[in-house]
């Protein structure tokens, strides 16, 4: 399924490894002509007389020494560019370069927090320019201001029809699979879609039920809510309130997926901000059975791995249940057997996962009521 953007991977990389060489090439050119001057034996050192005829483009035994000392320097300079190059192409040595080290807090000129993301990579090798563009976005709280990251996909739409967009919360390692998918050329063919990727930092989660009943799994009891300033969801409602009022999106198919620590943020996203999506998607998520009632108002599909070790598939597939017990007609679970708590598996993310998501639209508020009028 991701042939298509391999193909444009692929092209991009192409262009970049067509730009490196170039200059590459310039540079030893630079050096060889360095090392190929050839001094003038009959050039005198200055001040000790003229030149002979046409020693005045020759150089002296000095300046070739010198030429070639600086050719050495490019060249050595030059090959270690390259090898620079080609090491950062690696996702790998990018993320340890420059993954950052969670929530690093930077003040700038006294008035704006930068929160660093903990993945500046989130869609491995396919977070280039030409398929995510990455964004920044200002939020101000009680007068403190912070500078928050996103990662945003446009599909054409050069006549401005209203589309969907697709909120994609990451997991815990800051990583969001389901970006992949949907930027899959066949998914946005059949599935034209804006696609909005928030960044998290690593000290925040996206999301937490106030309290768990003790019932969901063992020790889940003892859980405890982290406090509003350890939340990240708020920050993409935000972003994303803002992105509707600039782009031609169509309110009543706004919908969001996430797995892992992404997939609790998808159930705090319809538990708390009951209204704002048509449809959810979760993905190893857990939440608390006490929220059932809230999950219960907007369409939700929990899907969980049969051998998922970190959170028990029973604890989710009841938690449907409740929610279908609170009144929650569209309630789905599905449970994929021999498949854990990875969110790589391409199980999880199948045509029939969008053709759900993508068919459902939220339902228009009611009309406000208007105020009766009297005539004499």
């Amino acid at each position: 399924m991701l042939w298509e953007v391999m193909i444009e991977m692929t092209i991009e990389l192409m262009r970049v490894m067509g730009e490196i060489f170039m200059t590459f090439v310039q540079m030893v050119k630079q050096g060889i002509a360095y090392f190929t001057k050839k001094p003038d034996k009959n050039k005198k050192k200055p001040g000790a007389g003229t030149a002979g005829a046409g020693g005045q483009n020759e150089v002296t035994p000095e300046e070739a020494q010198a030429a070639k000392k600086k050719g050495e320097l490019i060249m050595i300079f030059t090959i270690l560019g390259l090898a620079c190059g080609v090491a950062l192409m690696f996702p790998q040595v990018r993320h340890k370069l420059f993954g950052g080290n969670g929530n690093v807090i930077a003040n700038l000129s006294g008035q704006v927090n930068v929160e660093a993301p903990r993945n500046d990579f989130p869609m491995g090798q396919y977070t280039t320019p030409s398929l995510f563009k990455k964004k920044k976005f200002l939020i101000e709280d009680n007068g403190i201001k912070r500078e928050v990251f996103y990662y945003w996909y446009a599909p054409p739409n050069p006549n401005d029809v209203k589309l969907p967009v697709v909120v994609i919360l990451h997991d815990k390692d800051g990583v969001s699979q389901a970006a992949i998918q949907l930027r899959a050329t066949a998914v946005q063919k059949a599935y034209p879609s804006y696609l909005m990727i928030p960044l998290s930092p690593k000290e925040k989660i996206w999301d937490a039920p106030l309290r768990y009943t003790g019932q969901e799994f063992p020790k889940a009891g003892e859980l405890k809510h982290p406090g509003a300033s350890s939340l990240s969801l708020r920050d993409a409602i935000i972003v994303l309130a803002s992105l509707t009022e600039l782009h031609p999106i169509d309110d009543s198919r706004m919908y969001i997926i996430g797995c892992d620590t992404g997939g609790d943020g998808v159930l705090g996203a319809l538990a708390h901000y009951a209204g704002v999506f048509a449809a959810g998607v979760s993905i190893g998520g857990k939440w608390s059975f006490a929220d059932a009632p809230k999950l219960a108002k907007t369409p939700l599909f929990m899907i969980h791995g049969g051998n998922d070790k970190v959170v028990p598939p029973s604890a989710v597939g009841t938690l449907a249940q409740v929610i279908r017990g609170s009144g929650g007609k569209a309630a789905f679970y599905s449970e994929i057997r021999g498949v854990g708590h990875e969110c790589e598996s391409p199980y999880f993310y199948t045509s029939a996962v969008w053709n759900w998501m993508f068919s459902i639209k939220r339902p228009p508020k009611p009309a406000q009521p208007q105020a009766a009028s009297t005539h004499p």
